[in-house]
């Protein structure tokens, strides 16, 4: 097995071009971790309200991995100028999405999901809107108001899975930019339409498994434990999910 740790950087962006494997994409990972960690702490002292390190540093890691695979050496610009904007970027989004949410959402739409599943196994039949807001003591017009914002949620997380590489430019501008550049905001908008739209024509359980994994942050164990399904099978339906999803906004 090749010692990669003797290269530099240079050599293994070449060698990862020539031939990717996963080996190299974690040890060039490894070596630009201290990018996300950075940035994170930046971002952590402005919204630590909002966002906890730890999720940070996770959304600059997917972003250098997405980045290696992307980035082109051949242009002669410095990996680290690269992907420095695109972590920040990315941070930006994650803080925009939770932000977004009105207080107390999540906590009430589990709440919700929780009575559904438990009338629905009591009658037969799924619960009417009534009869979950008797269950939870939660206001009618507030269940209905939770219950509409679940796929804008699922939007908000799954946009930058959703985007490609020439769209991802649009999920990384600030929202003060935007007035700079309109045809990047009209862009991400349309997108964001297009995916919420997709989302719609989703089955329920295809909802609820994006919404546990994307929203709710669960893991596809746990997505299969609250659905009383297995792992495999609460991945099968993700996996589905996703690809409906890309076939709609092909």
């Amino acid at each position: 097995m090749d010692d990669f740790t003797q290269k530099t950087n240079e050599e293994l962006f070449a060698l990862y071009k020539k031939e990717p494997c996963p080996q190299l994409r974690q040890e060039l990972t490894m070596r630009y971790l201290y990018i996300a960690t950075s940035v994170a702490r930046q971002m952590y002292d402005l919204y630590s309200s909002v966002m906890q390190m730890e999720d940070a540093v996770q959304e600059g890691v997917l972003a250098i991995m997405r980045g290696i695979d992307s980035y082109e050496p051949d242009l002669n610009i410095k990996f680290s100028t690269y992907i420095t904007p695109r972590v920040r970027g990315v941070m930006l989004d994650f803080v925009r999405r939770h932000e977004w949410m009105p207080r107390g959402y999540r906590k009430q739409l589990s709440i919700i999901d929780e009575a559904r599943r438990e009338l629905e196994d009591r009658l037969g039949r799924p619960p009417t809107l009534q009869e979950v807001a008797e269950h939870t003591g939660i206001n009618e017009k507030r269940c209905q108001r939770i219950l509409s914002l679940q796929p804008m949620s699922i939007v908000q997380s799954l946009d930058v899975l959703m985007q490609d590489e020439k769209t991802a430019q649009v999920v990384q501008i600030p929202s003060s930019d935007l007035d700079v550049q309109p045809e990047a905001a009209f862009l991400r908008e349309e997108t964001t339409e297009l995916l919420r739209q997709g989302i719609q024509t989703l089955d329920e359980k295809e909802k609820m498994v994006l919404a546990l994994h994307y929203v709710e942050k669960l893991k596809m164990e746990q997505v299969g434990q609250v659905m009383g399904i297995s792992q495999p099978r609460a991945s099968q339906i993700h996996t589905g999910a996703l690809r409906k999803l890309r076939r709609y906004m092909a």
